[in-house]
């Protein structure tokens, strides 16, 4: 008896006031009169031992253990491969998608995104094509790249229409260094980027938006990866990448917000990956009168 007495006692006192063996609940889905009082305490708060406490974050503390609860998170397949670039000649998207094995339990992990999208750009360009579309030859290779970017011959010459503006990196915020398309960025290298026939305005006298102003240090940021920031130097201006930047361009400036209003003023990452991702937000007692409630979390393309 006086054990009894005491293992209540300390189970009373664990977490959030109240106990799902001192009530002698265990409730199956989400089941709002399934609540412990607090009996007492400075809080007046309430615990549930029903499934949806899982999932709401205010289960009694020691429902999974008196409930025989085993939380499962989710499993789904690996990545299937990237599919082919969904434009023979200029920017396009390719995909790649994973399905569901094994479904969560309440209060598991989410399964995540299962549909992922990164930008590429088709270089399978006819001669008429190629008056019209702007060749990235310093950022394409004969052969497939990792990056999702794929040409069937090297381009031979670079277009006159393009040029490339040389910079010096003079700050680098620290979320590059965390993001895998960017941590390769670092304070005081040299990257260039290229300004494409598409991305040059009018009313800047057909010049890139961002082309920065020699010897002057202007403001940056990453179009996929709005935290990924800083400022560089502008060097030099110069037909070929490659002559400055021996890999080519680093970066291609987004094209004109005319022609494309989802692309933001600022640089983007030619190998950047916009990813698309649907998640659970957390949901507290709220839930429980209206229902579960789920937001979609977008990577977007848009900045200020």
């Amino acid at each position: 008896m006086i054990l009894a007495y005491l293992l209540l006692l300390f189970i009373g006192n664990q977490g959030i006031e109240g106990s799902c063996y001192a009530s002698g609940m265990c409730c199956p889905g989400r089941d709002s009169s399934c609540g412990v009082q607090n009996d007492g305490g400075k809080r007046n708060e309430t615990c549930y031992c029903d499934e949806g406490c899982l999932e709401t974050g205010d289960c009694c503390s020691d429902y999974e253990e008196y409930c025989d609860i085993i939380v499962t998170d989710c499993v789904t397949s690996d990545w299937s491969e990237w599919s082919e670039c969904n434009q023979n000649c200029g920017v396009g998207v390719k995909s790649r998608s994973r399905v569901i094995v094994q479904y969560p339990s309440p209060g598991g992990k989410s399964c995540g995104s299962l549909n992922q999208n990164r930008r590429c750009v088709g270089q399978r360009c006819s001669m008429y094509q190629r008056q019209y579309k702007s060749p990235i030859g310093e950022t394409a290779e004969k052969e497939v790249r990792e990056d999702g970017y794929q040409s069937d011959e090297p381009q031979e010459q670079t277009d006159d229409r393009n040029y490339c503006i040389v910079f010096e990196l003079v700050k680098v915020s620290k979320a590059c260094v965390k993001d895998d398309d960017f941590h390769g960025l670092h304070q005081g290298e040299i990257r260039c980027a290229l300004c494409t026939d598409n991305s040059r305005h009018k009313s800047l006298g057909d010049r890139c938006r961002g082309h920065g102003v020699p010897s002057k240090l202007t403001r940056w940021r990453s179009t996929i990866h709005s935290r990924c920031h800083g400022k560089w130097k502008r060097k030099h201006e110069t037909r070929d990448c490659r002559k400055l930047c021996p890999h080519g361009a680093d970066f291609i400036f987004p094209e004109d917000t005319a022609k494309e209003t989802h692309i933001s003023k600022f640089i983007e990452k030619v190998q950047a990956i916009i990813i698309e991702e649907t998640s659970q937000r957390p949901i507290g007692q709220i839930v429980r009168d209206l229902s579960a409630s789920h937001a979609t979390v977008n990577a977007s393309v848009n900045e200020d």
